[in-house]
């Protein structure tokens, strides 16, 4: 219920198993359809033997706090990024049928 919080902090005030640290980085575009993403998230889950419980994704939309970032209140967003990603260590791309823009 928090204004100027990212999806994720508010989510994990409501439902605190489901936030934890990030185990897997996920780079998609707003084009492909949520049921894609996470059609393609089960699937790597599953190719990987990992317990879709206990995967933890890094989504910037859901974990930014873009908020503070566009405010100025906030570090830089990409150095944060950066260091985000070395510290997860594992990138899973959702890549669809090819659109011509």
């Amino acid at each position: 219920d928090e204004v100027g919080v990212s999806i994720c902090t508010a989510i994990a005030s409501q439902f605190e198993d489901a936030v934890s640290d990030a185990t897997l980085f996920v780079s998609w575009t707003w084009r492909y359809s949520v049921k894609e993403f996470l059609r393609t998230l089960a699937e790597y889950c599953r190719e990987h033997n990992h317990d879709p419980k206990s995967t933890y994704v890094w989504i910037c939309f859901f974990c930014n706090n873009q908020f503070q970032w566009l405010s100025g209140k906030s570090h830089d967003g990409i150095k944060e990024f950066g260091s985000v990603l070395k510290q997860i260590g594992k990138v899973l791309c959702v890549v669809d049928d090819y659109v011509a823009s």
